[in-house]
């Protein structure tokens, strides 16, 4: 007569020692098939590949709006070592002057720069820079006019 091991034990907890149904055996079935489908590759041998992921694609005016690019992380590196602290020697003084400058386009920064105008009843002014070439519609522009 054996004695229960620890493995016995977890097994048992598991549900090891049950039958197992017909959904639960399909179920299994379909996502180990599925997992064929994603090809045999891991994430080291897709980088071996030598193809350079650039992040998300996006649709319509937003097609070569990636994600973090490598000329995305790169700023970021130089930005944290120092590079950009003086202005460059070819900077043109506009004399522009702003408010409030709101960094990014995106829905929070629109809303952003609507809450501004709003609380300031539209007495101050207000600047939205976006990295990408589209950052909203042109009815949105004209309701938000900062």
């Amino acid at each position: 007569m054996s004695h229960p091991t620890h493995d016995d034990h977890a097994d048992k907890l598991l549900g090891m020692d049950r039958r197992i149904c017909r959904r639960d055996f399909l179920n299994s079935t379909l996502l180990a098939s599925g997992s064929l489908l994603l090809g045999p590759l891991t994430p080291a041998q897709l980088l071996a590949q030598g193809k350079e992921w650039t992040g998300y694609g996006g649709v319509g005016d937003y097609a070569n709006s990636n994600g973090n690019t490598a000329e995305v992380m790169d700023a970021g590196h130089k930005i944290r070592d120092h590079v950009f602290d003086s202005p460059p020697a070819d900077a043109t003084d506009t004399g522009e002057i702003f408010d409030c400058v709101v960094v990014g386009g995106g829905i929070s920064g629109l809303a952003a720069a609507l809450f501004f105008q709003r609380e300031t009843r539209g007495k101050l002014s207000c600047l939205v820079i976006d990295n990408h070439p589209v950052f909203r519609r042109r009815s949105e522009a004209q309701r938000i006019r900062c």
